[in-house]
C-alpha cells in the first residue's frame, strides 16, 4: 500500500493494524473502523471483504462462536467466516434498533435462535450486549397474539412467534425472571396460557404420538374438529425456515412453541416455592417410624430444584479467551465442555425431521437422541384441569378472552427414576456359553413393531364425509409396547457370567460390565381396540416386524455410566475371538456373517462409508481424468483437491471438492478492480457478476454506498449505517450446499431400540407414592412415550398416564399427557407436564 508514493505499508499490516482495534472491545460495533476507511482510498480498498483480506474471518473467529456449526457441519473458509461476519453484525444492528415491527424481524429472530442453538459464550455476550433480550421480550408482549383474530382469537404458531419464544427460553436468567414485577410477570404468562390450553389446536411434536413408524407411506388420515384437523401434525401445520448461513443454505423447522412455552410458563409460576410448608407435619422420615407419608424434609427437597431447568448461563471470559459458568452464587467456573453440545439432538431433529412423508438415508446426518439422556433421577410437575374448563376449550372455536378465568391449570408433583436399556447387535454367536438352558431364550432381535390394525376411519371429502380403510398404530397407548396396556413385564438377566479374563475387557480396563434386562412382550392389542365390531377392524396380514402372538423375552443393555458396555467390549476385543457376556462371538459355521465378529451397526456404518467414498472416488476421477500429476500431488496433501483424512471421510468435516479452491479464491461474489484503477464510488468493486452465476437477474444482490460514505458500516452492522447507491449492486451468491453431505451419524454404541423403565426411590416412594414407568424412544426424531402405571390400590392416582414429548437442551423433558385408557386418535383430555434431570448429588440419598 502506498500513500502518495511516500510510504509503503504491506496490506497484512494494514489489516493487523485493523484487528487490534477491534480487539479491544470485541463486544463493539463496526462504528471504530470509520476513521480507519477514511485515512485514505487505499486503506479503503485494502479493508474491502472483495479484496481478498482475511480480517474479517479473523474478526468472526474472535467475535462469534463457530465450534457448533464445525461439529455439526462444516469447516468454513475464510470468505464463508467473512460472510458469516457480516451477516452476524446485521442481526445484531436489527436487534439494536429494537424495532419489533420491522419488516426483517423474522430474520433477526430466526438468525439470533441459531446463534443461540450455536453459543459456548460469546453469542450469548453479543446478543445480550445487542439488547436482545428486551427485543424479545418487546416482540412477545406486542406481537405474539397479532392477526389472532383470523384464529379464532388464537395465538397464530409460524417461525416469527416460534423463534421468538424459544430465543426467550434460552436467554432466560434468574435475575431477568426476579427483576419483573408481578404485574409484568401475570400478563407475561396470560400470553402463553392459550399455548398451554389447547392441545388440539397446537403439536406437541414434529409428528403426533400415534405413529411409532416413520416416515408414513401415505398420507395419514385424520378428521375435523372445532380447532381443525386433529391429531395435530407440526410438519403441516408449520413451514421450514431457510437458514442463509455460511454461503449455502440450510432448511431447518423450529420446535412446536407449545414446549417454549411451557417452560416460560412454570419458570414465573415456581418462583415461588410450590409448597408452603407446615409446621403441623412431621419433620423427618423418622418421626413416622419410617412409614409412609409427606415430611418437611420432603417438601423441602422438592422446593430446592427448579422443574423448569434454566440453561447454564455461559459467559465468555474475553481476557483468558474461554467459557466460564456462571453460579447460582455469582461465582464462575470454566466450562468443563461445549454447552452448545447439549443441543446438538435438537439441532439435528430440526434439520431431519421436516417432513413425515420424506425417505430417509440408511444413516443419518446426525443423532435426534443419544444414549444416556434419561437415565437418571428426574423431578417434575405434570398439570391437572378441571372439566369446565377443558369443555370450554375443547367444544369451543374461539379463544375466551380472559381464558385465565377460564382455563386453570393444577401442578401435581413427581419423581422417578429412569433407567435406560438399549438392544445392541453384535454378530451372530456360534454356541452359548456360561449360561444355563432355560425354557424362553431372549429373542437375537429389538421388540417388534406393534401391529398397526386396519380400520374404516371417517374422514371429510368434497360433499361430505367418507369412510375408508387404513392402517393406524395404535400402540401408543401402551408407550409404542405390542400388547395390552400395562402388559410390558421385565426382569434382571442373572445369567451366570463368564470367567473375570473375558469380561475385564483387556490389560487395564478394570470396568465392570453393564447389566442386562429381560422384556416380556405380550401380544395383543390395547383393551380399548378390542371392540372389532365398534373400530371396524379388519385383519392384517403377519410379517416379520409385528407383534408376536404369545409372550416372547428380549434382551436388552441397562445403560449404566462407568460402566463398560457390550459395544466397547466387543469393538476392542474382535479381534481375539474371544466369548464375551456368555455369548461366542466367533462366526458360526455357515453363518451370513461371514466377517469378524463386533458390533453389526459399526459394521453396516463402516460399509456404507466405503461404498460412499467409492463412488466419491469414482466421481472425482471423471472430474480430474488422467491428471496424474494431480493424482501426486493431491496423495501427499499438497494438490487442488486433497485427500480426505480419516475425521473427513467419517464426516466430522466437509469436504467438497469443488470448493476447495475457496481457501486461497477469497471472493464474496464480488471482482476487485486493479487497485491503481480503482473507480470512485465503487471502493475497488466491479459490478460484474461473479463467473459462476449465469442468471444475474435472478439472485440476491449486496448495495454498496457511494463515495464519501463508509464502505462497509451498513454491511457489517455499524449503528450509522451509510446511504446506498442502487447503481452500486453485485450478486450475492450463494451457491454452496448445506455443507453437510458428508456427514453420518455415529454409531450410538450400537444401539437399535431403547426402552426405558422407572420407579421413584425408596424415599420419594414413601413420600409420594408408589407408581411403576416404561416406554419407548422413537427412532424418527427422539420422541419419548412413557406409561406411568398407578397401583389399582392407589385411591388418588387410579389409572395409566401416558407422557410424552421431547428432551431439550440435555437434561428437560417437555410434552404432554393423558389418560392411556383413551383412543388416541380422537380428541381427550391432555395437559402439560414438564421434568428435568436432577444432579445426583443434588438430593439427599
Amino acid at each position: 500500500m502506498c500513500f502518495d508514493g511516500a510510504l509503503e505499508i504491506p496490506d497484512e499490516v494494514v489489516e493487523d493494524i485493523a484487528f487490534m482495534l477491534f480487539a479491544l472491545a470485541p463486544l463493539g460495533s463496526m462504528a471504530p473502523v470509520t476513521p480507519l476507511l477514511q485515512t485514505s482510498k487505499a486503506f479503503h480498498q485494502a479493508l474491502s471483504p472483495a479484496s481478498g483480506t482475511s480480517l474479517y474471518a479473523r474478526l468472526c473467529r474472535l467475535k462469534f462462536d463457530l465450534g457448533a456449526a464445525e461439529r455439526r457441519s462444516l469447516t468454513p473458509t475464510t470468505r464463508e467466516l467473512t460472510e458469516h461476519f457480516i451477516q452476524m453484525n446485521q442481526t445484531l444492528r436489527r436487534l439494536r434498533k429494537c424495532d419489533v415491527f420491522d419488516e426483517q424481524t423474522e430474520d433477526a429472530l430466526l438468525n439470533a435462535l441459531v446463534m443461540m442453538l450455536h453459543d459456548d459464550g460469546k453469542n450469548r455476550a453479543q446478543l445480550e450486549n445487542a439488547g436482545a433480550v428486551v427485543f424479545v421480550n418487546q416482540y412477545i408482549r406486542l406481537r405474539l397474539h397479532e392477526a389472532k383474530d383470523t384464529n379464532d382469537m388464537w395465538p397464530i404458531e409460524n417461525v416469527r412467534n416460534s423463534a421468538a419464544l424459544w430465543l426467550s427460553w434460552l436467554l432466560t436468567t434468574r435475575e431477568q425472571l426476579e427483576s419483573e414485577t408481578a404485574e409484568q410477570r401475570a400478563d407475561f404468562v396470560n400470553l402463553l396460557l392459550p399455548l398451554l390450553a389447547s392441545p388440539f389446536r397446537y403439536a406437541s411434536g414434529y409428528a403426533p404420538s400415534n405413529h411409532f413408524r416413520l416416515p408414513l407411506e401415505q398420507e395419514p388420515s385424520n378428521f375435523r374438529t372445532v380447532h381443525g384437523a386433529f391429531p395435530v401434525y407440526h410438519t403441516k401445520r408449520q413451514s421450514a425456515s431457510v437458514l442463509q448461513d455460511f454461503r449455502s443454505s440450510t432448511s431447518v423447522l423450529i420446535p412446536p412453541m407449545s414446549a417454549a412455552a411451557k417452560l416460560l410458563f412454570w419458570a414465573r409460576r415456581e418462583l415461588k416455592p410450590f409448597f408452603n410448608i407446615s409446621l403441623h407435619i412431621p419433620k423427618t422420615r423418622s418421626e413416622l417410624g419410617g412409614n409412609p407419608g409427606l415430611t418437611i424434609e420432603d417438601l423441602a427437597e422438592f422446593n430446592s430444584f427448579k422443574v423448569a431447568k434454566l440453561r447454564p448461563v455461559i459467559r465468555w471470559d474475553w481476557e483468558r479467551g474461554l467459557p466460564m459458568t456462571v453460579n447460582d452464587d455469582g461465582t464462575q467456573d470454566p466450562c468443563a465442555q461445549e454447552s452448545s453440545r447439549r443441543w446438538d439432538t435438537d439441532w439435528w431433529r430440526m434439520k431431519l425431521c421436516q417432513n413425515i412423508m420424506w425417505k430417509q438415508p440408511r444413516w443419518r446426518q446426525g443423532n435426534v437422541y443419544e444414549r444416556g439422556l434419561l437415565t437418571g433421577l428426574w423431578q417434575g410437575v405434570y398439570f391437572l384441569s378441571n372439566d369446565a374448563s377443558l369443555t370450554e376449550v375443547s367444544r369451543t372455536a374461539q379463544c375466551p378472552e380472559a381464558i385465565s378465568d377460564v382455563f386453570e391449570l393444577l401442578p401435581r408433583p413427581m419423581f422417578v427414576r429412569l433407567q435406560e436399556h438399549g438392544f445392541v447387535r453384535i454378530s451372530k454367536p456360534s454356541r452359548v456359553t456360561y449360561a444355563e438352558t432355560t425354557h424362553h431364550l431372549a429373542q437375537p432381535k429389538p421388540v417388534p413393531v406393534a401391529k398397526s390394525p386396519s380400520m374404516k376411519v371417517p374422514i371429510c371429502v368434497e360433499g361430505g364425509i367418507e369412510d375408508v380403510i387404513t392402517s393406524t398404530d395404535v400402540s401408543i397407548s401402551n408407550a409404542w409396547i405390542p400388547g395390552p396396556v400395562g402388559s410390558l413385564k421385565w426382569y434382571e438377566d442373572k445369567s451366570p457370567k463368564p470367567p473375570k479374563d473375558f469380561t475385564s475387557g483387556g490389560p487395564g480396563n478394570g470396568k465392570e460390565p453393564m447389566r442386562s434386562m429381560n422384556f416380556v412382550v405380550s401380544p395383543g392389542l390395547p383393551s380399548i381396540f378390542r371392540d372389532s365390531e365398534f373400530l371396524g377392524l379388519i385383519p392384517s396380514s403377519e410379517d416379520s416386524t409385528s407383534s408376536p402372538d404369545s409372550d416372547h423375552h428380549f434382551l436388552y443393555e441397562t445403560y449404566e455410566p462407568g460402566k463398560e458396555s457390550v459395544h466397547a467390549k466387543v469393538e476392542n476385543l474382535k479381534d481375539q475371538r474371544i466369548d464375551l457376556c456368555g455369548i461366542s462371538l466367533s462366526p458360526a459355521a455357515g453363518s451370513d456373517e461371514g466377517s469378524e465378529p463386533g458390533c453389526l451397526r459399526c459394521a453396516d456404518r463402516a460399509k456404507f462409508l466405503q461404498e460412499r467414498d467409492w463412488a466419491r472416488a469414482s466421481t472425482s476421477q471423471e472430474l480430474l481424468g488422467d491428471d496424474e500429476v494431480e493424482a501426486i500431488f493431491t496423495s501427499i496433501g499438497m494438490g487442488k483437491r486433497r485427500m480426505l483424512s480419516t475425521e473427513e471421510k467419517e464426516g466430522d468435516y466437509e469436504f467438497d471438492v469443488e470448493e476447495e479452491e475457496d481457501d486461497q479464491v477469497l471472493d464474496l461474489g464480488l471482482q476487485s478492480c486493479p487497485k491503481d484503477q480503482a473507480p470512485s464510488g465503487q471502493l475497488g468493486l466491479s459490478a460484474t457478476p461473479h463467473a459462476l452465476i449465469s442468471s444475474p437477474a435472478s439472485v440476491p444482490t449486496i448495495s454498496f454506498p457511494a463515495s464519501g460514505s463508509s464502505p462497509l458500516l451498513s454491511d457489517l452492522g455499524s449503528d450509522h449505517p451509510a446511504d446506498r447507491d442502487p447503481s452500486g449492486e453485485v450478486p450475492d451468491d450463494r451457491y454452496r450446499p448445506s455443507g453437510d453431505r458428508c456427514r453420518v451419524e455415529g454409531c450410538n454404541d450400537g444401539i437399535e431400540d431403547t426402552i426405558i423403565t422407572g420407579e421413584p426411590d425408596e424415599r420419594h416412594r414413601l413420600a409420594w407414592g408408589s407408581c411403576l414407568y416404561y416406554g419407548r424412544v422413537r427412532p424418527w426424531d427422539g420422541m419419548i412415550a412413557i406409561l406411568k402405571q398407578h397401583p389399582t390400590t392407589d385411591p388418588w392416582n387410579y389409572g395409566n398416564f401416558l407422557f410424552y414429548g421431547y428432551i431439550h437442551g440435555g437434561d428437560t423433558f417437555v410434552g404432554n399427557w393423558r389418560f392411556a385408557g383413551l383412543d388416541p386418535l380422537t380428541p381427550a383430555f391432555e395437559a402439560p407436564f414438564i421434568m428435568s434431570k436432577r444432579p445426583e448429588g443434588s438430593s439427599r440419598q
